[in-house]
């Protein structure tokens, strides 16, 4: 891979050890993929913050933040382990929050904003075709497909070392001919919701591996659907991009134009029908209790429109008591439902409002849940491995009759 003059000085160690150490790794990353060269990018994302998963890495961090380390583009941070200020209501315990808060402030020290979030689009605009170095799966699936701009699957330490060098490495989906459809799915099944779209992107993402899905048949996605379906796509399969007739922005003006797909036509065709939308919804579950323990929507975390619609469907309503409704958001997006009001409503209806997590990266049998009840494809698909419960994946409407009276 062809290095600048100033990017051989980084890597030779001119930089310190933190421009040394993210040269290293975005040169080994380049040459594995047969990139030809570095490119800037417009921001990071940077995952690997919930002190949950993160382990042994902390020490790194210290050693980078002695080193001074400091990003050279606007870098976002994942969610971590809990919320850093209602913790005791999860409950988490007084060390975990000390550990976490910690691990926060160490990326918070090189310049990276604590956004805490997997949304980081709702927060900082991303403009069309901008280059990103994110590394976080729906966020990532939702950058390619539904605002037009170009990331690959970062890992933690290359979208860190994205953020402290301000480049990346120029392959994969950066480039024009990686971005051509590869499988094509017709879809002949309604879909009215986050769930359904969920369901839809669970079937796709392990037919599509990942290839580059381009779906028919869908009618006015809402983007909050279409980020359930990135989501669920991601976890089930490696799709990091995918095409939406009519919707997604490389989406040719006359559809199936010369050059929308990767080998002159789709490698394969998949059908789903109601039956397998169905089935799909089966899939991802592992128990359907009649009270679960948890009622949990925010997995990728809400925005305001979803908190509205919570907020609706909750109205009049309140929490079973022996069952808990959790909603995760950004703190930013939090702000903007304090000030219309919805938080209040939530709460009054015993739904409890988090920021800075997600039940996959927190303590979830620590807090005494041994079930689930979601509408999230990708956190039905990963709790039962990771959080070690049981998992019902429904409809928002039937969760919310299902735990509340």
């Amino acid at each position: 891979m062809y290095l600048t003059r100033e990017e051989e000085r980084l890597l030779e160690g001119e930089g310190g050890y933190a421009g040394r150490v993210a040269m290293r790794i975005l040169a080994a990353l380049g040459d594995v993929y047969g990139a030809d060269r570095l490119i800037p990018v417009r921001s990071a994302h940077v995952a690997g913050v919930s002190h949950r998963t993160l382990g042994g890495a902390v020490d790194f961090l210290e050693r980078l933040r002695g080193e001074g380390a400091r990003v050279r583009v606007y870098a976002s941070l994942n969610p971590c382990g809990l919320d850093l200020e209602r913790w005791a209501e999860m409950p988490v315990s007084p060390d975990l929050h000390e550990a976490q808060l910690r691990i926060v402030d160490l990326y918070s020290a090189m310049g990276i904003d604590p956004t805490l979030t997997c949304t980081p689009y709702y927060l900082r605009r991303v403009p069309r075709g901008a280059h990103l170095a994110w590394a976080e799966s729906s966020a990532i699936s939702y950058a390619n497909s539904v605002l037009g701009a170009r990331t690959n699957r970062e890992g933690a330490p290359s979208a860190l070392a994205a953020a402290l060098t301000g480049k990346t490495p120029r392959y994969g989906l950066h480039l024009d001919a990686n971005r051509r459809g590869t499988i094509r799915v017709d879809v002949h099944a309604p879909l009215g919701c986050a769930a359904d779209y969920g369901a839809l992107g669970a079937l796709v993402g392990r037919a599509a591996g990942a290839g580059v899905p381009v779906f028919r048949g869908l009618s006015g996605p809402r983007r909050e659907w279409l980020k359930s379906m990135g989501a669920a796509m991601a976890a089930t399969g490696a799709v990091s991009l995918c095409h939406v007739e009519g919707v997604t922005p490389e989406w040719p003006a006359r559809g199936e134009a010369e050059g929308m797909w990767r080998e002159g036509k789709p490698a394969e065709v998949v059908t789903v029908d109601e039956e397998g939308l169905r089935a799909a919804f089966e899939g991802l579950t592992t128990e359907a209790a009649d009270s679960p323990d948890l009622a949990f929507v925010g997995c990728p975390h809400c925005s305001l429109s979803e908190i509205r619609e919570v907020a609706g469907l909750v109205e009049g309503r309140r929490v079973r008591g022996g069952s808990r409704f959790w909603l995760c958001t950004s703190r930013r997006v939090k702000a903007e439902a304090d000030r219309a009001g919805l938080t209040a409503r939530l709460e009054g209806a015993g739904v409890e409002v988090f920021c800075d997590t997600c039940i996959i990266v927190t303590w979830l049998r620590e807090a005494g849940i041994d079930s689930v009840a979601t509408d999230s494809a990708k956190a039905a698909h990963y709790a039962p491995e990771l959080c070690k419960v049981q998992v019902e994946f429904n409809r928002l409407r039937e969760i919310v009759r299902k735990v509340t009276r």
